[in-house]
């Protein structure tokens, strides 16, 4: 025997990227009495009675010729296939449930496609990448040892013409017993100090610029070994 009228407010509801959706149906006395009634879901296949539920109380009391709104919420979990659904409400007396009912239309909700979230694609495995990464840093670790552990090249000796009274572009460090500045840019000047003196055995003009803005001349009780640089012109005065 039916009891109320079940009208759907849409019989086609799709759900949403959080796979929720809902249905509203109204649903009116159509006996001549009151009634007390409860309300269910008949699911189709595939379907399943976990994926929706009713709001509102289990129960509920309509007066002759009433009407109530039935809420049923609609939650299509992540392992829910994509697909049409389809299910039923079922309106029931509470006194006879089995006698007094009313079994509304077939109603659909939708599951849409949906973009997986939080799977991470796996690395794409290269390889021949260990090996190359591996030589790259024994190469790398064996260029920096080499770097650490070779020795410092010192300054190239300077190649001198013994016969020469005069060495350009030679330094002869050390050995300085006296120095002094020059009143003109001329290396011989200070070779004739030192020939002058007698202690000194070796002497070098610094070019102005480099140790002031005139020239210096070095003079040297002992003879240095000589040294390559554009600063200088520097000799030995055999005694």
């Amino acid at each position: 025997m039916s009891i109320v009228s079940i009208t759907a407010v849409t019989n086609h509801v799709t759900c949403g990227a959080d796979g929720g959706a809902v249905h509203v149906f109204t649903i009116r006395n159509t006996t001549d009495r009151p009634l007390r009634v409860g309300a269910k879901t008949l699911m189709d296949a595939p379907a399943q009675a976990g994926w929706v539920q009713i709001d509102g109380p289990a129960e509920r009391d309509l007066g002759e010729s009433a009407a109530d709104q039935v809420t049923v919420r609609i939650h299509a979990g992540e392992d829910v296939p994509p697909g049409k659904y389809t299910y039923r409400l079922l309106i029931f007396s509470t006194r006879s449930p089995g006698e007094q009912f009313t079994e509304g239309e077939t109603v659909a909700f939708e599951v849409p496609q949906r973009e997986m979230t939080g799977v991470k694609t796996p690395p794409t495995r290269c390889s021949w990448c260990i090996p190359v990464a591996i030589v790259a840093g024994v190469l790398l670790l064996g260029g920096l040892g080499l770097w650490l552990f070779w020795p410092e090249a010192e300054d190239p000796p300077a190649v001198v013409n013994p016969g020469r009274s005069i060495e350009e572009n030679i330094d002869r460090r050390g050995q300085d017993f006296r120095q002094f500045e020059l009143s003109k840019t001329d290396p011989r000047l200070c070779q004739s100090a030192c020939v002058k003196e007698r202690r000194c055995v070796a002497w070098t003009y610094v070019n102005p610029g480099v140790q002031g803005p005139k020239p210096k001349c070095w003079l040297k009780h002992k003879v240095p070994e000589p040294r390559s640089d554009t600063c200088c012109v520097s000799g030995v005065v055999k005694r």
